[in-house]
């Protein structure tokens, strides 16, 4: 696994579906991202406690089986991180509002499937330009 460009912004992914990581990891990586991933929202606060210092960005999906959906693992990462930016997305929000879900401190939801993953990433990097100050 090649190391990450300390130079470009780190996004941690967490989603339930493998598939949906691997494609994210590897297109956002190519679009200029390093990308951390995680299955699950257990496995996500995980990587975020042990990184968080190196990471921009968490896009977290919404719909993950209980308890850990997505609401929940942002509580979860707010435990270790009250400033914590982060974004949702999902190709349905289920029983949670889009203004809960924003309420909860996302920055944005992004719907998939996404129209186009390059614009995801150019997307998510303008989210951290405006939302996290160059060192």
């Amino acid at each position: 696994m090649p190391r990450p460009d300390r130079n470009l912004p780190t996004v941690l992914v967490v989603d339930d579906e493998p598939a949906i990581l691997r494609l994210l990891a590897k297109v956002l990586e190519g679009c200029g991202l390093n990308v951390l991933t995680a299955e699950g929202g257990e496995a996500g606060v995980k990587a975020y406690r042990r990184q968080h210092g190196t990471i921009a960005l968490v896009l977290l999906d919404v719909q993950m089986p209980l308890p850990w959906d997505g609401p929940h693992t942002l509580i979860e990462l707010g435990r270790v991180n009250p400033l914590v930016r982060m974004a949702f997305m999902s190709g349905s929000t289920g029983r949670y509002s889009a203004e809960e879900l924003l309420g909860l401190g996302a920055l944005r939801i992004f719907e998939k499937p996404f129209p186009s993953v390059p614009d995801l990433a150019s997307d998510l990097k303008d989210l951290i330009a405006r939302t996290h100050p160059p060192q």
